[in-house]
């Protein structure tokens, strides 16, 4: 039976199972609040998390995502490559990106995930920004103020299109610091 994701239960479950297995291979236990955010993204639903530094809240929201590509490959292995942007993460600080980049990219090639996380902040270097203007990674990871000058770009409608699906997201770590550029 399908979620209306494009795949089924028992694809879901597997896919949760590899992110589980992952996470063992690790040396660590998922925590319950990640398990439960994992459940709420995959209906749909979006939230807070709240928890203190290193607790893991970055893979609480990011394996969300990462069941459902995992269970939509099922059907449609074509996800798991490179394509149009598909998650944008918005973090407050330039800072923060690297960290917050390499801790999305690091389940994704054990998982058979061959995304490319991108960074963009004042600090990206020209020949990456070029190539962004190309065409951006599956997950960027930005602050308010490169997204700002990104949007202002004359082609930001087809950069972004594919932003606008059901299946892209928008993650937003730290919603104050959002909140105070208001």
């Amino acid at each position: 039976m399908s979620r209306g994701h494009g795949y089924s239960q028992a694809a879901e479950r597997r896919a949760v199972g590899m992110v589980r297995e992952w996470f063992r291979k690790q040396g660590w236990n998922a925590f319950r609040y990640q398990q439960q955010t994992w459940k709420e993204y995959l209906q749909g639903k979006s939230g807070l998390v709240h928890s203190t530094t290193g607790t893991g809240k970055t893979l609480a929201v990011w394996m969300g995502p990462v069941v459902q590509i995992l269970a939509e490959s099922e059907q449609n292995p074509a996800v798991l490559d490179e394509g149009p942007i598909r998650i944008l993460w918005i973090t407050p600080l330039r800072a923060l990106a690297a960290d917050t980049a390499a801790s999305l990219q690091f389940p994704l090639h054990d998982l058979g995930i061959r995304w490319q996380v991108g960074r963009r902040t004042g600090d990206t270097p020209a020949a990456e920004r070029q190539r962004q203007r190309e065409r951006l990674p599956r997950v960027l990871v930005t602050t308010p103020e490169s997204l700002s000058l990104l949007l202002t770009r004359s082609d930001a409608g087809v950069q972004f299109r594919e932003l606008l699906c059901a299946k892209c997201k928008l993650v937003t770590c730290n919603a104050t610091a959002l909140l105070g550029q208001c």
